[in-house]
């Protein structure tokens, strides 16, 4: 994290990326978009989407109150607001055309793509919005034919539990059903965590569940650097 930083100010004071994460935490909340009560549901979600999760009653309900009487790690982030870091591997198959519909009986076809980056200085930005993510969404739309609020489902590179109340505004989703796998609140291997947020917005496409998905893949602090991908099935 600090050699992605500024290196004259920054990089020798060696913050940690969940301390540069909790400041940007604070000025969302400070901002309305989201609360500490906000965050919780959001992990709550995502962990009962995923399986197999520790913190779950024997309902298979998470409990919201007992998510926020835990600590703090930094403030306002506590331990489950931090997307879990795991070992993993992701594996995602290209094909085009007639190859693709040999490999799978419904492809998920890639109608648009886009990767943009904002400063790497926190400082010099406003951490509330993610314009990287608005431009990139723009571009992947026009390539796609249709926009970010056409889709079904969402899957968003959400390594902080405040982070999905940024990108949903930057994104512009209209109902989206968001992160219906779990996403990286519920474990994030390292440099797979946004493949794999490609390859499940394709499953839920070749299973018939959505029609359109997003897929949102995130790198640096406080979500410097971010791709969209629109994804579609055969009509």
């Amino acid at each position: 994290m600090p050699a992605q930083l500024d290196p004259y100010f920054l990089t020798p004071l060696s913050p940690h990326r969940d301390a540069i994460a909790g400041l940007q935490a604070r000025v969302a909340i400070e901002a309305g978009l989201t609360s500490e009560q906000g965050m919780a549901e959001v992990v709550a979600r995502c962990l009962d989407a995923a399986t197999d999760n520790p913190l779950a009653q024997r309902s298979g309900q998470v409990d919201v109150a007992r998510l926020l009487d835990a600590p703090y790690v930094t403030s306002p982030l506590r331990e489950h607001d931090v997307a879990p870091v795991g070992d993993a591997a992701a594996v995602v198959i290209l094909a085009a055309d007639d190859v693709a519909r040999r490999l799978a009986q419904r492809p998920a076809w890639l109608r648009g793509l886009d990767h943009r980056m904002d400063t790497h200085y926190p400082g010099a930005r406003d951490l509330t919005t993610s314009p990287s993510t608005r431009r990139a969404a723009s571009k992947s739309g026009e390539l796609a034919g249709f926009s970010t609020s056409d889709v079904d489902i969402v899957e968003l590179h959400t390594e902080y539990s405040h982070q999905e109340a940024i990108l949903a505004n930057a994104l512009g989703l209209n109902g989206a059903a968001i992160n219906p796998s779990g996403g990286p609140l519920a474990g994030r291997p390292v440099t797979a965590t946004g493949l794999i947020r490609i390859g499940e917005a394709a499953r839920r496409i070749s299973d018939g569940s959505a029609d359109r998905a997003l897929a949102h893949a995130t790198s640096g602090q406080a979500l410097q650097q971010n791709l969209v991908c629109l994804l579609e099935g055969d009509g």
